[in-house]
Parts: C-alpha cells; sequence; structure tokens
C-alpha cells in the first residue's frame, strides 16, 4: 500500500508501509466558538519514519473537555483499520493519559470517550499510553492547528 491515499468521511489517510511496532501520536485543535474540532494524528515506525497519517474534522463538539479524548479513538481507529497491532500512544493531554492508564472507574465528564478508548485497546496486542509534552508531540500537534 505504499503512498496509497485513500479519503473517506473528513479523513484523509497516508500509508508507506506496515511496521508491527508503531508509535501514534495524537493532538486536537479546538474551536468552542464554533464547537468544531480537528484531530490529527501521525504513525511512526520504529526509526521514525512516518507510516501514516491522518485527520479529521468534528462538528457540534459540546464542550473543551473531550478533544483530546476524541482524537485518540480516531487515532486508535486509524492504527486498528491499517492493521497495527503493537502500539505506542502519545498525547499531549495529561489528564486523558492518565483517566486511560487508571485501573478504576472514570467518573468525569469524559467517562464515555475513556471507556471506549479502554475497549478500543483490547484490540491490540500490545498498547501502552503515554504523555507526551507538546514539544515531544510536535508534528502531530503543528498539523492539528
Amino acid at each position: 500500500m505504499q503512498g496509497k491515499q485513500q479519503t473517506a468521511q473528513d479523513i484523509t489517510i497516508r500509508v508507506a508501509s506496515l511496521d508491527p511496532n508503531v508509535k501514534a501520536n495524537f493532538d486536537a485543535a479546538f474551536k468552542p466558538q464554533i464547537h468544531q474540532l480537528c484531530s490529527r494524528f501521525v504513525i511512526r515506525n520504529e526509526i521514525g519514519l512516518i507510516v501514516g497519517s491522518g485527520a479529521v474534522k468534528n462538528d457540534y463538539i459540546s464542550n473543551s473537555f473531550s478533544p483530546g479524548a476524541i482524537a485518540c479513538i480516531q487515532a486508535l481507529k486509524f492504527a486498528e483499520a491499517m492493521g497495527f497491532r503493537q502500539l505506542e500512544v502519545e498525547g499531549n493531554s495529561q489528564i486523558i493519559i492518565v483517566k486511560i492508564n487508571q485501573g478504576v472507574v472514570d467518573r468525569s465528564n469524559m467517562v464515555v470517550y475513556i471507556e471506549e478508548i479502554k475497549a478500543m485497546a483490547t484490540c491490540f496486542q500490545r498498547i501502552s499510553f503515554k504523555h507526551a509534552d507538546k514539544n515531544a508531540n510536535g508534528v502531530a500537534h503543528i498539523i492539528a492547528q
């Protein structure tokens, strides 16, 4: 699937190659005045080459708490659809990463999104969620703006 580009429901996907061990970085840009979110994600292989990326425009987002979680969900959906099974997920929303990694039931206003992320994580052979500051999450942050 080298160099192939697909478009579906405002999603642009580029895939260079399939590598079993990949890292997914996600970020979101939220415009509260128009309730719009742009989620972006980048997938890199073990040597740091981009093997896939995508962007999703989301309308009717009601609060500022959910954009990071929605971007994470969309990155997981992309990774699963592309056949990646061993995934390290990085995002710059520390609150979301902490809630995903907690073993307790989330009671926040993001509960639906956090539970969906945890359910989707079971589709992967190996998955981890880590916090990355905006500098380390640079590519995903830049394209989310």
